[in-house]
């Protein structure tokens, strides 16, 4: 009897122990909605699908559709960065350090840039090791090392880049389209004058869409020494009361994992990002399908050469946030994920199932 998938399962691999992801479950649940079979195949955490005699494959969230390049530089963000800027689409100005670069090259690298700065690994996910709002010598210091050993890969680096100041957004795109446009928001409190931080938390995460893994549609805000700090920061400690209709955020990186929001914007977005958009895609020889990390001063307006960035593009985005957003629109994104694989589905069925 074929497994079906109705609950996270444990997906055990040769070297550790991961959690099949909630848009790999949508996917799967998805796929049963149009007669297709689903099959995982052990110890790789490839799934094959087959619709009329046709079988496909992907992984996470990517589809074999996906070329080799495309999935190498969009893992390497030094590489994506240079692919970005090669097809005149503006990001932030920086440097890439890797592990055999003496600390003097670091303190050129610092001394090079406006501050603050971000550092990140040249391979992370998740917002992991991502050091914000960098200014001091001593906390680059810490972040490029912190970098340097997030990954034991000889090409592992840090990026540094200044820190652009705006809005951040999560754009799911196809080859073909743009799917939809999240803005995520970081992890924050609303007060009401009576609880506190901690207990505004508590009730935050009592919400039944938020859940302990990385991967869930929305993550419970865990409270530790980044929270603290930032909301020290602000003259704040986990005791104190905010004001009615006050927001206090928890975090400075927006990511869903951390536990941000995510609320869906696609239908006020300007055209000229959908423009961008669709170039940043292209700039990737054979990427199928992605994410696009995308900063901006005004989403609504034309945007210029300065007035936005983008930041990163991810050749296995999660999509269960544009499908069950925070706040908006479900944008549909695993039958989106589908017609990739199966570019038939969309003519036998134009619009997706619910």
């Amino acid at each position: 009897m074929q497994r079906k998938y109705y609950t996270r399962q444990t997906v055990r691999g040769p070297q550790s122990d991961e959690v099949m992801g909630g848009s790999a479950i949508l996917t799967l649940h998805e796929a049963e909605k149009y007669g297709m079979t689903t099959e995982e195949i052990p110890d790789t955490k490839i799934f094959k699908i087959t619709y009329k005699d046709q079988a496909q494959y992907f992984r996470a969230q990517n589809p074999a559709q996906t070329t080799g390049i495309a999935f190498q530089a969009s893992t390497d963000k030094n590489m994506g960065r240079s692919l970005l800027k090669r097809a005149g689409i503006s990001i932030s100005e920086g440097f890439t350090i890797k592990k055999s670069d003496p600390v003097e090259y670091w303190l050129e690298v610092f001394a090079a840039l406006q501050k603050p700065l971000v550092v990140k690994p040249t391979n992370g996910t998740q917002g992991q090791s991502v050091f914000m709002n960098v200014a001091e010598e001593g906390a680059f210091r810490t972040a490029v090392r912190v970098c340097l050993q997030h990954t034991l890969h000889i090409s592992a680096g840090a990026v540094v880049e200044e820190m652009f100041q705006g809005q951040e957004y999560r754009i799911l795109a196809s080859a073909a389209k743009i799917i939809g446009v999240i803005n995520r928001r970081p992890a924050n409190v609303v007060g009401d004058g009576t609880s506190t931080i901690t207990q505004l938390i508590e009730q935050k995460n009592s919400d039944p869409r938020r859940g302990d893994d990385p991967n869930d549609v929305l993550v419970k805000i865990k409270v530790d020494n980044h929270v603290t700090s930032h909301i020290e920061s602000q003259g704040l400690t986990l005791e104190s009361i905010p004001e009615k209709d006050l927001r206090v955020f928890l975090r400075l990186n927006s990511n869903i994992s951390t536990g941000g929001d995510s609320l869906d914007v696609t239908d006020q977005v300007h055209p000229t990002v959908i423009e961008v958009a669709q170039r940043a895609m292209a700039a990737f020889p054979g990427l199928a399908f992605a994410g696009i990390d995308f900063m901006t001063k005004d989403i609504t307006a034309p945007q210029t050469p300065d007035s936005y960035v983008i930041v990163e593009v991810n050749d296995s985005p999660g999509y269960s946030i544009h499908d069950q957003p925070y706040e908006g629109k479900n944008r549909h994104g695993a039958y989106e994920f589908l017609c990739v694989i199966f570019p038939q589905l969309r003519n036998d069925f134009p619009q997706p199932l619910e």
